[in-house]
């Protein structure tokens, strides 16, 4: 893959895709996101690019949790990892 640039915030996932998280949503996602988009073993989460729109999730249970919250039905499609 080509260069990736960005860290979206949850407030910037909100506000340029549309989605809508509740509480406990905006909560588990603040613990879990990653500031940087490596994840080394044992590390779990999630990480947002700016450019081009494209989330890059940890596997196991957190990661499939960040999942199910990104995929919203009623959102714009982003590029998932």
């Amino acid at each position: 893959m080509g260069i990736m640039l960005g860290n979206k915030t949850i407030s910037d996932i909100e506000h340029d895709h549309g989605f809508k998280f509740t509480d406990e949503e905006r909560e588990f996602l603040g613990v879990n996101w990653h500031p940087v988009a490596e994840f080394k073993d044992g590390e779990s989460g999630w990480h947002m690019f700016d450019l081009p729109p494209f989330l890059e999730i940890s596997n196991g249970e957190i990661g499939k949790k960040c999942l199910d919250i990104f995929m919203q039905p009623e959102t714009e499609t982003i590029a998932l990892l």
